[in-house]
């Protein structure tokens, strides 16, 4: 399993972000045994999550209050991407 931390673009809307991920996440697939690749994000953020949709991240569920951000504690929604699934893609 592995875990995606952080991805910013300094400059969205011109798709980087998204080949960003597809590659990182189609090196690990391809460089090591993991069998997932997760993350999380705010469920808000909706131009993260159809990134993250378009290279083949799934909706697993919400991590409720567990991101300190801002001084306050946020939901997160867990997004990941199967071995099985990426070679599918």
């Amino acid at each position: 399993m592995t875990c995606l931390k952080r991805i910013a673009v300094s400059n969205p809307g011109k798709e980087l972000g998204r080949r960003i991920v597809r590659a990182v996440v189609g090196t690990v697939f391809r460089e090591t045994e993991a069998h997932r690749v997760w993350l999380s994000v705010f469920p808000e953020n909706e131009r993260a999550r159809r990134a993250y949709e378009a290279v083949g991240f799934k909706a697993e569920g919400i991590a409720r209050g567990s991101a300190y951000f801002g001084g306050i504690h946020r939901d997160e929604l867990i997004m990941a991407v199967l071995r099985t699934e990426w070679t599918a893609v």
